[in-house]
C-alpha cells in the first residue's frame, strides 16, 4: 500500500523533557579528522555536552563470531541486523520474537529529526530508505559546524520499515550495514534516558552518530580519511506519540507541508 508522507522541513519542534548510570559496550574515545577540519570532539563529548546518561543500541547481531564492537576503532565491523527497532517503543536490549533488537532497520512512527552536531568539512544530509536503497528521501540539510547547527524535520513515518542514510560529500551510507558499499557499520545508536538536569526524557529520544567516507571511497583503506570518529553528523531523533493531524493543528501548520524529491 502507497503511503503519502508529509514532511515539515527545516522545522525544529522543541519539547519539554521530563537515572541510570551511562551504559556502553565498550570504551570508545577515539578522536580524529574527516574531510579538511581538524576536530578534537567524540561522541561522547557530544553525548555529554546535551544529555545526562545514555544507552548504546547493539549495532548487529553476533552471530558471525565478533561480539558486534570489536573492530576497527571499536565499532566499523558490519553484520547481520536483528530485530527492527520501533522509534517510538523500542530500547537498548531488547528482544523482538526473540530476536535481539538492534540499530540497523527502524519502524512504526510520527520522528522529529534534528541536527545536533557536525564535526566534519564534509556536506551533511539526513533522510531514510524505505526500499534497501534503492531510493531514499532527504529530511533537511545541515548548515553550520560544531555544536552551532541547523537542520530539522516532522516526518509521519506511521506503519513504515525503514534505514537512515546520510548523504552529502564523501560517501552515502546506511543504517543498514549491508546496504553500505563496504559493508561496514557507519552509524552508531544511543537511547537518551535523562536530559542534563538529570530529568527523565518526556519522549522516547535517540542520538544517531555517522561516520561519512566508506573504505571504497578512502584511497588510502582506513588510515588517513576513514577515522571512525563517527562525530562527522550527530542528529537528535524523538518519537512524537500523538497523531500528526493533531501537532499539525497545534503548530497551525496544516498547509506547510512541502513535498520532498527522493534520491536514486
Amino acid at each position: 500500500m502507497k503511503k503519502t508522507l508529509t514532511i515539515l522541513a527545516g522545522f525544529a519542534v522543541t519539547f519539554a523533557m521530563a537515572g541510570i548510570t551511562n551504559a556502553d559496550f565498550a570504551d570508545f574515545n577515539h578522536k580524529g579528522n574527516s574531510g579538511t577540519v581538524s576536530d578534537n570532539t567524540d561522541v561522547f563529548d557530544i553525548l555529554n555536552h546535551y544529555y545526562g546518561s545514555w544507552t548504546r543500541v547493539d549495532d548487529f547481531l553476533p552471530n558471525t563470531g565478533n561480539t558486534g564492537d570489536t573492530a576497527y576503532y571499536g565499532y566499523a565491523d558490519g553484520g547481520t541486523p536483528g530485530a527492527n527497532l520501533n522509534v517510538c517503543s523500542g530500547y537498548a536490549g531488547q528482544y523482538r520474537d526473540s530476536t535481539l533488537v538492534t540499530d540497523q532497520v527502524w519502524d512504526d512512527g510520527i520522528t522529529n529529526g534534528i541536527a545536533r552536531a557536525r564535526f566534519a568539512g564534509y556536506t551533511q544530509k539526513f533522510g531514510y530508505t524505505t526500499d534497501s536503497g534503492s531510493s531514499w528521501t532527504q529530511l533537511f540539510s545541515v548548515s553550520g559546524t560544531g555544536y552551532g547547527v541547523s537542520g530539522s524535520a516532522l516526518v509521519d513515518l506511521s506503519g513504515l520499515t525503514w534505514a537512515w542514510v546520510r548523504a552529502g560529500t564523501g560517501a552515502t551510507v546506511y543504517s543498514e550495514d549491508a546496504l553500505n558499499q563496504d559493508g561496514f557499520g557507519h552509524m552508531l545508536t544511543y537511547q537518551i534516558l535523562t536530559d542534563k538536569a538529570g530529568n527523565s526524557m518526556k519522549y522516547k529520544t535517540w542520538m544517531v552518530f555517522w561516520e561519512d567516507i566508506d573504505k571504497i571511497g578512502d584511497p588510502t583503506g582506513y588510515s588517513k580519511y576513514v577515522d571512525w570518529d563517527y562525530n562527522d553528523l550527530a542528529v537528535e531523533i524523538t518519537c512524537i506519540p500523538v497523531p500528526g493531524a493533531v501537532i499539525l493543528g497545534l503548530l497551525g501548520l496544516t498547509a506547510a507541508g512541502v513535498k520532498l524529491r527522493r534520491f536514486a
